[in-house]
């Protein structure tokens, strides 16, 4: 059935007869497979496939001759199994299928310059073109399309799935018809860049492959001018040098994974990296390193655990981090860090976006591990932190920075419990005490869903110690079980709380100061809280404190106030909640060491609202004295007693309890510090007024006796122009002229 210098029955014997290499060869059984036999001469005019049993197979390699269009190669019936054979197709020679096609991948056809694929057929061996080929509409490339120096497409064929268009040219390049569409014919599946080719592939305003992009070592890609979007829906494997478009929109994005050799230049010129596939994701740097994208999008519609986009882990050869120089879009999946981090050094507060809004319960979007965000020390603002579990927990945090000298960027994580450092190791164990003559309450518990760590880095990425810094911190808890469930002021009940970085350490308001009016919740174990805590100056482990028998929280604004009243001092206090009170006795002293008692009053009792109680000090001017002084005093059921703190009110209009040392800078832009001193502590109100006697804002604060310092924040939307800043003390009431740049 072959030709054969020995052999079996049927065999063209050679033993006898030589065969002329101009020669056309035809195999045509009806019986049974054939070989074409090792006495086939390594040339030949052409060679027909005419078997219509089943397949022909290739014993050697075969050169053809002829540029009939009748086909060098003429498959006609049957299969060809290349065998891991060549065949090699002439200078404007032909293959050309009517009835026939190829058997599998094995071997490879090799188009010696221009040729010509024509007819319905499944190129399952290597097509490798040395020169201008045009493929029919029909053919589909099974295997490799591989395009060596001096070649093109003319017209392009099909690619199957699993495919490779293969750029072996060297050189520069630029994409051509063999890669002109987005589907069907000329839409490659995979795309291998290598010979030290560098493939520019902006020919039209965008390119898309369905499978992997590889680039070899010493090969490149690049955008160049793209003005439309590079869609990878494979994996990007960067193995030489690739760089993104030069203009808007050149975006890229990629639907598997991200591998880069350690070294290996990227370039990303503005532009976008989106990562947008519909199952799990990894970047990694091959040997270990930073990967540093202009925008980074996370766009992942995988789901479960193990979902999203996930860094090379930490502990490995190949560990990855991440660096975002502009903006962070979180749009769908979770972005797991793996123990590396992912460090945005835009110091906006807009860096990051596309995530769900504090308190929300769920999110498309989060950062799971160790989030770096670069701040500012000239413009403050709320820099927030979406952060997660793989499991699904939900949880942002937001460090509002008032002021700032020495901290250049800070990291966040959110840590489940978990037995290294457990939920119950070390729960809290301190009482809440506003400087305002709320009741103290205990807080022994906290939500067990987790704790946030935040840390404060230098420029060189240096952990500080003592950090300059004044932040209102607010942060949102899910996935807890233990929630209180029995208020309806359930927000009231929380307060965050903080404590150095050890599992064991003590949990503390940390100098915060705690105002439960702007926290938000409801009742319920596992209901979402939100709560805050101003004032901090320092960063470790945050959690939700809270009371076990679920009392609310003291207000710190809840109001203890005493002012003037013709010759009465008029003494207004409210109590957010209270639990077996039995009186207030009201206390008055007229040098603020001696008390005695002067009155007292009822309490509610037992409470979850807010109360207000009231009492008047009449003909308090025939005392001739210059200040007085008041405070309360609870006495419980059980009769413990506590005291609040000590308010004053002046009876001299000629006392000058407040002296401005300073307010300044002027002109302002953001803020704007005022410096006080004060001969008692006392209650102060600040208004700042529009050019048209307009309130801007208006703000009451206890003032310590001595030095203070008052900083008003997030003023950078006011507009340009002249304000006036009116600080009164309930007496006396100064007026500082301040300009807007």
């Amino acid at each position: 059935v072959g030709i054969s210098s020995s052999g079996a029955t049927g065999n063209v014997q050679t033993t006898t007869r030589t065969f002329n290499t101009g020669a056309n060869y035809v195999y045509n059984s009806i019986l049974a497979d054939q070989v074409t036999g090792s006495g086939l001469p390594a040339t030949a005019n052409t060679l027909t496939i005419a078997n219509t049993f089943g397949k022909v197979s290739l014993t050697n390699n075969i050169a053809l001759t002829s540029t009939s269009n009748t086909g060098a190669l003429l498959l006609s019936n049957g299969l060809c199994d290349a065998n891991t054979h060549d065949i090699t197709i002439p200078h404007n020679g032909y293959l050309v299928a009517t009835s026939g096609d190829f058997y599998n991948n094995s071997g490879s056809i090799v188009c010696t310059n221009a040729a010509t694929i024509s007819g319905t057929v499944n190129l399952y061996p290597t097509v490798t073109i040395n020169g201008a080929t045009s493929f029919s509409n029909t053919s589909t490339i099974q295997n490799t399309l591989a395009l060596n120096t001096n070649s093109s497409v003319s017209s392009a064929p099909n690619y199957a799935v699993n495919s490779t268009l293969q750029y072996n040219q060297g050189g520069s390049i630029t994409r051509g018809n063999e890669w002109n569409a987005t589907s069907g014919i000329g839409y490659p599946h995979h795309v291998l860049i290598s010979n030290a080719t560098t493939l520019d592939i902006s020919s039209s305003n965008s390119a898309q492959i369905n499978g992997d992009v590889t680039i070899s070592p010493s090969s490149a890609l690049t955008m160049n001018a793209m003005t439309g979007t590079f869609t990878i829906g494979g994996n990007l494997n960067i193995n030489g040098p690739l760089t993104l478009s030069t203009v808007s929109g050149g975006d890229l994005l990629v639907g598997g994974n991200w591998t880069k050799t350690s070294g290996i230049a990227f370039t990303s010129n503005g532009r976008k990296v989106s990562f947008n596939g519909i199952n799990p994701q990894t970047v990694q740097i091959t040997g270990g390193g930073i990967e540093t994208f202009h925008q980074l999008q996370i766009n992942n519609s995988s789901t479960g655990t193990s979902s999203g986009v996930l860094l090379a882990a930490s502990s490995g050869a190949n560990a990855t981090k991440v660096n975002v120089a502009s903006n962070l879009i979180l749009t769908s999946g979770k972005l797991n860090t793996n123990g590396n981090e992912i460090f945005v050094q835009n110091d906006a507060t807009s860096a990051i976006t596309g995530y769900a809004a504090m308190h929300s319960s769920t999110a498309p979007s989060y950062v799971i591990g160790n989030l770096r965000r670069k701040v500012s020390t000239t413009t403050m603002g709320a820099y927030q932190f979406p952060l997660g579990t793989d499991a699904g927990k939900y949880e942002v945090a937001e460090i509002n920075i008032n002021s700032n000298a020495d901290v250049d960027n800070l990291m966040a994580n959110f840590t489940e419990f978990n037995p290294s450092c457990p939920y119950a190791s070390n729960l809290p164990n301190f009482t809440v005490t506003p400087a305002n003559g709320s009741i103290p309450t205990p807080v022994d518990n906290m939500l067990n869903s987790g704790y946030y760590i935040v840390e404060p880095y230098d420029a060189a990425n240096t952990l500080i110690a003592s950090p300059t810094i004044n932040y209102d911190a607010t942060m949102t808890f899910n996935g807890h079980t233990n929630g209180v469930q029995a208020v309806t002021l359930a927000p009231k009940c929380y307060t965050i709380i903080k404590r150095s970085s050890s599992c064991t350490g003590n949990w503390s308001l940390a100098g915060g100061t705690l105002n439960t009016t702007t926290q938000q919740g409801t009742a319920g174990a596992s209901a979402t809280i939100t709560a805050k805590l101003s004032g901090l100056t320092s960063f470790s482990q945050f959690g939700a404190g809270f009371n076990s028998n679920g009392d609310i929280l003291p207000v710190e604004l809840a109001d203890f106030s005493v002012t003037l009243k013709n010759d009465n001092a008029d003494l207004k206090w409210i109590t957010a909640s209270e639990r077996n009170t039995d009186k207030f006795e009201i206390e008055r002293s007229v040098d603020g060491i001696i008390f005695e008692k002067l009155a007292e009053t009822a309490a509610a009792g037992n409470s979850n609202y807010l109360v207000n109680y009231n009492y008047s000090d009449e003909n308090v001017k025939a005392l001739n004295v210059k200040v007085i002084y008041y405070r309360l005093r609870q006495v419980d059921l059980d009769g413990s007693a506590s005291y609040s703190n000590v308010k004053s009110v002046s009876l001299n209009k000629n006392f000058n309890a407040m002296t401005i040392e300073g307010v300044y800078p002027n002109p302002f832009m953001q803020s704007i510090k005022v410096k006080i001193s004060m001969q008692i502590a006392t209650t102060l109100t600040y208004e700042l007024y529009d050019s048209k006697g307009a309130i801007i804002l208006s703000k009451t604060m206890e003032a310590d006796k001595g030095e203070n310092t008052i900083t008003i924040s997030n003023l950078d939307e006011l507009a340009r122009g002249i304000y006036l800043l009116k600080m009164n003390d309930g007496v006396n009431t100064h007026t500082s002229v301040l300009q807007k740049q």
